[in-house]
């Protein structure tokens, strides 16, 4: 039976994601792993969830099990395509990185006063930071699994005949983003996105607007214009190397920031690198 091997796989070689499983993930392998495990970058996918191993071994450390247990099982149990476990995987990824400059035992998953929550929330020089992760994916015409093939990579692997990705894509997936965060407070949002194109473009021309000539220079069709976003300080495009060490390519202030990032802050986010 082809789920045998995948069981195999997960139970002794990802220990901490095997037991994270419920019992029903544990009899009925969810969904997006086989899609992760199988078909052309079936390798990619194993090396993927390898590198995850180590990084949900790190948070057991830092946070503590029983926490990261009971945030993540849901997800990791319930994941149905390799798309939502490769989303899931980044957040865990950058929970992992910020952890290991908190000064305090950081929170997975904090709500707001509405009931939303971001994904973690760290200390820095006794300045709480709050923190959520998005990973953009391209809408590539071909077949599904041409798209599920490619999506095994979390740096998002895409073909030569993907669609062009367009920065209003991004800012519609983004404008509400910050209903997820506390206000008043520090918050930043990490992007996940590698396309055909040139990925730091879209982001920039989604945050300040495609005829934004600088970073100080916020058109009305930019996510920086509305009003809002203001609750988000700063937004870091980055991505997963291939050692699986977090890579931030980019930073960009919030000029209109409520709660601006200070350089402090923003150069130890940088050297998470």
């Amino acid at each position: 039976m082809a789920e045998e091997k995948y069981r195999e796989f997960l139970s002794e070689k990802c220990p901490n994601i095997w037991k994270m499983f419920n019992n029903e993930a544990k009899r009925r392998i969810p969904k997006g792993f086989i899609e992760f495990l199988s078909g052309q970058f079936a390798e990619n996918g194993k090396n993927h969830l390898l590198n995850a191993e180590e990084i949900i071994q790190s948070l057991f450390s830092t946070i503590g099990e029983k926490e990261v247990t009971n945030e993540y099982r849901g997800d990791l149990s319930g994941v149905y395509t390799e798309s939502q476990l490769s989303e899931l995987l980044c957040e865990v990824k950058v929970a992992e990185s910020l952890s290991k400059i908190s000064s305090k035992k950081p929170e997975l998953r904090p709500k707001n006063k509405d009931n939303k929550k971001c994904d973690i929330k760290i200390t820095i020089d006794n300045c709480d930071l709050y923190a959520e992760v998005k990973r953009y994916e391209d809408n590539w015409p071909n077949s599904n699994s041409h798209k599920r093939s490619l999506a095994k990579s979390i740096n998002g692997q895409v073909p030569n005949d993907s669609a062009r990705p367009r920065s209003m894509d991004i800012y519609k997936k983004l404008s509400q983003v910050h209903e997820q965060f506390p206000n008043g407070t520090l918050n930043i949002l990490f992007i996940f996105h590698r396309s055909f194109g040139s990925s730091k473009t879209y982001i920039e021309q989604a945050l300040f607007g495609d005829r934004s000539y600088s970073q100080n220079d916020i058109q009305n069709d930019g996510l920086f214009a509305i009003q809002e976003l203001g609750n988000v300080s700063a937004v870091s495009y980055v991505n997963v190397q291939t050692n699986g060490q977090l890579n931030v390519r980019e930073i960009w202030k919030n000029p209109n920031a409520l709660k601006p990032l200070n350089d402090m802050i923003m150069n130890k986010i940088r050297n998470l690198s």
